[in-house]
């Protein structure tokens, strides 16, 4: 039915990258708002208190401040990473350095102190990671190819029950378990993505 070979490990792929950073998402600003609240913790967190005192912000407003800034940057990120995917990296290369920040950073949220070298890690992995991830499939299948159409609908529900998961599974656990093991979780969901 129009499957190409390597089709499957990219859904795979897709779908547990997904399962993590939606359940990363369903914690991080509930995690930030808590973090952040308090202003021992806001000291234990690396640069965290010299970026609260340059801005003026402290408790919700730099919590809002930090997810704002991070929600921007994932979402432009992919322009820039697919740009020096196509020009220098490639796409396997760009594929598994983005991949391998993603798990960073996904396993440094799970280490209070490392919150902002930890989002750094996520915005780049991402940045990289989209990109190739699409060029990937895009290669799979021969110009004009009837089935092109069929894998990239494939590809949208691999990324769909990734994010349909992730609040249940990794929401769940960072809620019941601890903020820490829903990081960890998301970051073991991402080394198997890799």
């Amino acid at each position: 039915i129009g499957l190409p070979r390597g089709l499957l490990p990219l859904l795979g792929t897709e779908a547990l990258e997904r399962l993590a950073y939606f359940g990363m998402q369903a914690l991080l600003a509930l995690y930030l708002a808590d973090m952040v609240s308090t202003a021992g913790t806001l000291q234990a967190i690396w640069l965290l208190p010299e970026l609260s005192r340059a801005t003026g912000l402290a408790g919700a407003s730099l919590a809002g401040l930090l997810l704002g800034v991070n929600a921007a940057l994932l979402q432009g990120g992919p322009l820039a990473g697919a740009l020096l995917s196509d020009r220098h990296l490639g796409r396997d290369r760009a594929s598994w350095l983005g991949g391998s920040a993603l798990a960073a950073g996904h396993l440094l949220l799970a280490v209070p102190a490392l919150l902002l070298p930890a989002l750094a890690a996520l915005i780049i992995g991402t940045s990289l990671f989209k990109g190739a991830i699409i060029a990937r499939l895009d290669d799979l299948y021969p110009v004009g190819d009837p089935y092109r159409e069929e894998g990239f609908r494939l590809l949208f529900i691999a990324i769909s029950a990734g994010g349909l998961l992730a609040p249940v599974v990794i929401g769940t656990t960072g809620e019941r378990l601890g903020w820490h093991w829903g990081f960890g979780l998301a970051g073991a969901s991402m080394l198997g993505s890799l």
